[in-house]
């Protein structure tokens, strides 16, 4: 009896982890994007972000509005991503992992004038992520210099 109530416990537990709205809010500082908590499971363009945390800002090469562009036809590019918030300054992004359906929110912050886009990417849930937040932005980075519209 004492086990099956620990089971269903840590289902409950389990379930309510992966519903969850982000821990931390993802809304855009006036600088760019917010930092990160304490975890390793984020990267942050953002200022504040210490050194395990911070990732460099894009640099535009080009007009702003079509690196803008290319950065969102990248995202959607990728599998498990969807756009759920996109201004004409600000996306908010979602991707779900395959496996476990663990969900990350990306969010960028485009400033034309210093000619950069902010990023920043989370997990949700959990401490680790392997890294996954970092390779993602440092991939989107990559295709977008393949593409010539950041530096």
């Amino acid at each position: 009896m004492r086990l099956q109530k620990l089971i269903t416990a840590a289902r409950q537990a389990l379930v309510s982890a992966l519903l969850a709205s982000p821990a931390v809010a993802l809304g855009q500082s006036v600088e760019g994007v917010h930092g990160c908590p304490p975890s390793p499971n984020c990267v942050s363009s953002s200022p504040q972000a210490d050194d395990d945390h911070h990732i460099l800002p894009f640099h535009i090469e080009g007009p702003p509005s079509v690196a803008w562009d290319a950065l969102k036809k990248t995202l959607l590019a990728q599998e498990g991503v969807a756009i759920v918030e996109d201004t004409d300054v600000n996306i908010h992004a979602t991707a779900t992992s395959k496996v476990f359906r663990f969900v990350d929110d990306i969010s960028f912050k485009l400033d034309p004038e210093k000619r950069l886009i902010h990023a920043r990417s989370a997990s949700r849930v959990g401490y680790w992520d392997f890294g996954v937040n970092r390779k993602r932005i440092e991939a989107l980075r990559k295709k977008l210099a393949q593409l010539g519209v950041i530096g």
